[in-house]
């Protein structure tokens, strides 16, 4: 493992606090727990019609920012059923850049520790020569973290790509269960302790998909 060096930017006091900043600002009108089901481009209108995943009509925008590729990808079909709100057919010139776009899936494993971890002098590292684990940091050391409960010490765990490549071909195209991801978290944090820095059981620990670009 290496210690790294290269500087990270990170969101005060949480990594959502864009989305939550751009929320606040005049005549933006947020909408939680909608999905988007379909994405139309008017020509006469220049701008984007956009549908619910349940028909309704969300209205029309002069611009729309998809930060996952899944939007215009069968992937998205394999997930829920239906067609991806974005018809690549209708735009041969975006099929050609979304394919460009390259994405490495991973797992991510969150963990808390009653204490901080003393045996590990650095609050970020990178693995190398390891099968399943490609970095840790400790989340509580960035700015404006609250640890709750008081003492306690938060740390992020993500797997390598090549790891995560071969659970998600074991199990399919699909949303992963409980057990799928208990493993996954099996299997992350026994890697973590075999570096050999005395790490305890944590008292929280959670698994979940993830993908870089």
């Amino acid at each position: 493992m290496e210690e790294g060096t290269t500087k990270k930017y990170v969101g005060v006091p949480g990594m959502n606090s864009i989305c939550k900043s751009l929320c606040l600002e005049d005549g933006v009108v947020a909408r939680f727990g909608v999905t988007v089901g379909k994405m139309d481009w008017l020509q006469n209108g220049s701008s984007w019609s956009l549908t619910s995943l349940d028909g309704k009509d969300l209205g029309n925008f002069d611009y729309v920012v998809a930060t996952d590729k899944n939007v215009a990808s069968h992937k998205f079909s394999g997930l829920t059923g239906r067609p991806p709100p974005l018809d690549l057919s209708v735009f041969p010139n975006l099929s050609t850049m979304f394919q460009d776009i390259p994405v490495r899936p991973c797992f991510a494993l969150m963990l808390a520790f009653s204490e901080p971890l003393a045996m590990v002098p650095v609050q970020g590292f990178s693995f190398y020569n390891s099968d399943s684990l490609s970095w840790a940091f400790c989340d509580s050391s960035k700015p404006g973290r609250v640890c709750l409960p008081p003492n306690s010490q938060s740390w992020v765990l993500r797997s390598t790509a090549e790891y995560a490549s071969k659970v998600i071909n074991n199990m399919g195209p699909r949303k992963p269960s409980a057990d799928a991801l208990a493993k996954v978290a099996e299997d992350l944090f026994k890697e973590f302790q075999a570096t050999g820095l005395n790490i305890p059981q944590p008292i929280f620990i959670k698994a979940h998909r993830w993908s870089v670009f």
